[in-house]
């Protein structure tokens, strides 16, 4: 009897261990599959996270990129704007420069022209006694100025056929042209224009048209005498013995 009881004790001792046992093994698979599963989750998280870090480097990227080549753009753009500007203002300073040299030169040039043109035309004090004795120096005078005055002297007389008066010719300030030597309201002029000692006479000052020249209005003396003052056909006036 004892050891039936012993027996079942024993069978009952290890149905117990076997479940038990048994129970464990299940809870330690299910633990084990928990783990499992955990894991798998985690590593999906992880790869997720990896995947989204991916994508927001390479947006970044790009991004950067794209604002690097707007900025270089930009940059590029406003230093060839710079450029042309800085090229036109020097092109426009240039031709400001060019355009004053030119100018200041024109009028260096005409000032020397001036000057020239007024030591030319200035033999003050040609006196006509001198003149209808020294023809030639007469006619060397005569030349000057026949482009500004050709008008203002009498028809070549006495001048060398050049149209001029004694003195430089019959320019204005000299002698022979209107407004002054030997002309209507001065009589003479300056140096000798119309002749020493009444210029063809006061009142008409050898008249426009032959201004007092040699072999013409007046002479020295009479003048072409005070009624014609050696006006054209110079009815009164000789000069060496030649009448007028």
């Amino acid at each position: 009897m004892m050891v039936v009881v012993v027996v079942l004790v024993l069978v009952v001792v290890l149905v117990v261990m076997v479940v038990v046992v048994v129970v464990v093994v299940m809870v330690m698979v299910v633990v084990v599959v928990v783990m499992v599963l955990v894991v798998m989750v985690v590593v999906m998280v992880l790869v997720v996270m990896v995947v989204v870090m991916v994508v927001v480097m390479v947006v970044l990227v790009v991004v950067v990129v794209v604002l690097v080549v707007m900025v270089v753009m930009v940059v590029m753009v406003v230093m060839v704007v710079v450029v042309v500007v800085m090229v036109l203002v020097l092109v426009v300073v240039v031709v400001v420069v060019v355009v004053m040299v030119v100018m200041v030169l024109m009028v260096v040039m005409r000032l020397v022209r001036q000057q020239q043109g007024e030591r030319k035309r200035e033999p003050r004090g040609y006196n006509l006694r001198d003149a209808h004795v020294n023809s030639q120096e007469m006619d060397r005078w005569g030349v000057i100025g026949r482009v500004e005055c050709r008008r203002g002297c009498g028809d070549g007389i006495g001048s060398g056929s050049d149209g001029e008066c004694i003195g430089d010719g019959g320019c204005i300030g000299d002698g022979g042209c209107i407004g002054d030597g030997g002309c209507i309201g001065d009589g003479g002029s300056i140096g000798d224009g119309g002749c020493i000692g009444d210029g063809g006479c006061i009142g008409d000052g050898g008249c426009i048209g032959d201004g007092g020249c040699i072999d013409d209005g007046g002479c020295i003396g009479d003048g072409g005498c005070i009624d014609d003052g050696g006006c054209i056909g110079c009815t009164g006036g000789q000069v060496d013995g030649r009448k007028g």
